[in-house]
């Protein structure tokens, strides 16, 4: 008979967050050996579980999700002063949010918490292992009082990928999350003390080493699961006759901005009229990229979020791909494996040096990376052209991934599979 693993994650199927794609990445692997369960966030979907791809979606929601949802499908279907009103009641939202966050004594969501508890109590049978994910740290204290309410034989074994006591964006200022750091880095003792073992990416390696390395033989180091060939429907078909250069994944003011990259390439679409830039996009930049498109609307395309599919067959089907470093660079943007993974030159920009992602485009040889202060951008302008006018710059999967193994889902898969079958 096989063993259940419960895995938790904010957003799942259909409109996946980065840490979402990196799960459903192991979870394909692990289908055949067990009888997987995601508990994730309800989005547009109505249905309470749902199987998909070998495996189970169990949804929940929290009064603010519920909100935020219905403020979402308003904003899809109405146009003149009612959408107005739904941009300001989504805006009050997020200002609501923005003081709780302020406000409260520590950045939990203690209605997560009891929700994502009730879910894992609506399982039949016996749960072998729960695999939640941080963020949402939520998911990881619901999961510990699961196992401790009914002194469960449940093993705990989180994948961190955002940090959370050193998340900017999470606590929304930097003297917030000064102020607020000692309790939250007891909450994550804590966690660490009740979890079987735990599983974390580059971006938490400096943080476990200095506050936690009296744990250290309960922790494994991975890499982002999301080295792997891509198959894509074709929703995505560019004018052959164009340079398609593409952005997927979220932009954020504070942390990512697109200000730069968009300097970059309005200089390069004077010079060359065939550049067409592509934005997928999430975040709060959404006004940023649709003033530059108003400005060359032929050249400047703004998509908004649209489903994985299609932005997977967007960066498939791209020239060029192009990344924007984090300011804060202990976060690494897990896009950047993806976008390896086509095989399609990459662009990064980055405005610190310290930036993570160029240490791994330097295995990477079809990639270019521009610093925003770079005064030298005529070379690099060149150079960019020089690329999308090479068809021979795509590289090849294999190639791919005998540079980066580690990044293989079937890495992380292997970690997991010893973790759950041998005592711990």
């Amino acid at each position: 008979m096989k063993k259940t693993v419960v895995f938790i994650v904010e957003r799942y199927y259909p409109n996946y967050s980065a840490v979402g794609v990196c799960v459903g990445n192991i979870i394909q692997e692990l289908t055949s050996k067990y009888n997987i369960i995601v508990i994730t966030k309800k989005q547009f979907n109505d249905e309470k579980i749902i199987e998909y791809n070998n495996h189970y979606i169990s949804t929940y929601s929290t009064k603010d999700n519920n909100i935020r949802n219905y403020i979402d499908k308003k904003l899809k279907v109405t146009r003149g002063y009612k959408k107005i009103f739904y941009v300001f009641l989504k805006n009050i939202v997020r200002g609501l949010g923005y003081l709780g966050a302020i406000l409260k004594n520590e950045n939990i969501k203690n209605q997560d918490v009891v929700v994502i508890y009730k879910r894992l109590e609506d399982i039949q049978g016996n749960i072998d292992a729960i695999i939640p994910t941080c963020l949402p740290i939520e998911s990881i204290i619901a999961s510990i009082n699961y196992k401790n309410n009914a002194s469960r034989h449940t093993k705990i074994i989180p994948l961190l990928f955002d940090k959370f006591s050193k998340n900017s964006t999470l606590h929304r200022t930097e003297m917030n999350k000064i102020k607020k750091f000692s309790k939250h880095l007891l909450i994550e003792k804590t966690i660490i003390e009740q979890c079987d073992k735990l599983i974390f990416v580059d971006a938490w390696r400096e943080h476990v080493n200095r506050y936690f390395s009296v744990y250290k033989s309960k922790f494994f180091q991975i890499e982002h699961p999301l080295i792997k060939n891509i198959n894509a429907v074709d929703y995505v078909q560019y004018d052959p006759k164009k340079i398609n250069i593409v952005y997927t994944g979220a932009l954020y003011r504070k942390i990512r901005s697109p200000l730069k990259a968009l300097d970059f390439f309005e200089n390069l679409i004077k010079k060359d009229n065939r550049i067409t830039m592509h934005f997928y996009v999430t975040g709060d930049c959404d006004y940023i990229i649709q003033d530059y498109s108003r400005r060359y609307p032929q050249n400047i395309i703004y998509y908004g979020q649209v489903k994985s599919d299609i932005a997977k067959s967007a960066i498939i089907n791209a020239d060029i791909l192009f990344s924007i470093g984090n300011t804060d660079v202990t976060q690494l943007p897990s896009k950047i494996f993806e976008y390896i993974s086509t095989g399609n030159p990459v662009i990064h920009f980055y405005s610190k040096k310290e930036d993570p992602v160029i240490e791994i485009l330097k295995r990477y040889k079809s990639s270019i990376c521009v610093w925003n202060e770079d005064e030298c951008i005529e070379n690099i302008e060149a150079k960019v052209l020089e690329i999308a006018n090479n068809p021979g710059s795509k590289i090849q999967f294999d190639e791919i991934k005998d540079i980066y193994k580690a990044a293989i889902p079937k890495y992380t898969a292997d970690i997991i599979i010893d973790l759950i079958d041998i005592d711990i």
